[in-house]
């Protein structure tokens, strides 16, 4: 008679098949994910994160519907998660990703953030004239758009020594600069690029041999996401003295390369009705035949957008898709010149 009350207890105390199966089945997912070699590494991550949310959900899920806890516990349960998760909205900020693994990087809210550059105030002006360095400006190559001459990314007749344990790079100088991933383009002792500063969305021309900021043009523009940060993406195009640039929202700019004294600007996404895509205008522009090629938005619709280079206006659209974030890329197929994006 006395056998049944103490087994009883003994039974609610069990652990339940559900949780294990559960847990067994999380790591399988997990295990068959990290032995694929060929899965993209945010991919990879995001999946593995994915699996670990499911696998919380069904054990909370399992928590509150079994009857092996009282209501007391299973509310107890839940208020210890609430706070867990208030805990963390109001103690911790996301700052970008981590590592550029595409997850989120988190800091606490009461820490400092590193201060931001602000918009120079140099205003456009004609520079002065390049260091009297010819020899060094010789050995720097001509980068006028975004990967190399011709988008081919190769840098013809240059020379880098392979062994750096015996001949390291040395640093010639350093110079602080916007948020931003825009890279640079290299044109007669001057490099370009693009950079945000606060508010304001920046092409900034620098000295290549010193790193002196030559000139800077400011526009009122900020594309912003957790993921892909703060600032513009793509890369500024030199072609013939001026450079052609696009912005994070969309802006199109054609500035003076020795002066950054604007020669035109359209707004290609709001003049199109064009939604911006989720990590921004990253495409570089691309210059051919007295036209300047960029791409579209996240709405379907015209895909390229070409510009005549010396006045701006529109030449023609083509297309009928969503843009994407690769540069568009002039190439021959079967005898014809054709622009891929």
């Amino acid at each position: 008679m006395s056998a049944h009350p103490s087994s009883a207890p003994a039974r609610r105390r069990r652990l339940s098949w559900f949780p294990i199966v559960i847990l067994l089945l999380g790591g399988v997912a997990l295990a068959v994910l990290f032995l694929q070699p060929e899965m993209e590494r945010n991919l990879l991550l995001f999946s593995s994160m994915a699996v670990l949310l499911v696998v919380g959900i069904l054990n909370l899920l399992w928590f509150l519907i079994t009857p092996r806890f009282s209501w007391r516990m299973k509310l107890a349960g839940l208020a210890v998660v609430a706070v867990l998760l208030a805990g963390l909205k109001f103690s911790v900020r996301v700052d970008g990703t981590a590592r550029g693994t595409g997850l989120p990087r988190l800091a606490w809210r009461w820490s400092a953030k590193p201060p931001l550059l602000t918009t120079p105030t140099l205003s456009p002006a004609v520079p002065e004239a390049a260091p009297g360095d010819p020899a060094r400006l010789a050995q720097a190559a001509e980068v006028p758009e975004f990967n190399g001459i011709a988008r081919t990314g190769a840098l013809p007749e240059t020379t880098i020594a392979p062994d750096w344990t015996t001949s390291p790079p040395r640093e010639l100088w350093r110079q602080a600069i916007g948020t931003g991933w825009s890279a640079f383009a290299v044109v007669g002792g001057r490099a370009y690029t693009q950079e945000q500063r606060g508010e304001d969305e920046l092409v900034t021309c620098y000295d290549l041999l010193s790193g002196r900021l030559v000139w800077a043009h400011s526009d009122k523009a900020k594309f912003s996401q957790w993921q892909s940060g703060d600032g513009p993406h793509a890369t500024p195009t030199v072609v013939d003295g001026k450079v052609f640039t696009y912005g994070g929202t969309g802006l199109l700019n054609c500035l003076d390369a020795a002066t950054g004294q604007p020669v035109w600007q359209r707004s290609v996404l709001q003049e199109n009705n064009l939604a911006n895509l989720e990590w921004g205008i990253s495409a570089s522009p691309l210059v051919v035949d007295g036209l300047v090629i960029v791409t579209g938005g996240n709405t379907t619709g015209p895909v390229l957008f070409a510009y005549q280079t010396a006045t701006g206006a529109p030449a023609w659209k083509a297309g009928n898709d969503r843009a994407t974030y690769a540069s568009p890329q002039l190439s021959t197929l079967a005898g014809k010149r054709v622009i891929l994006c």
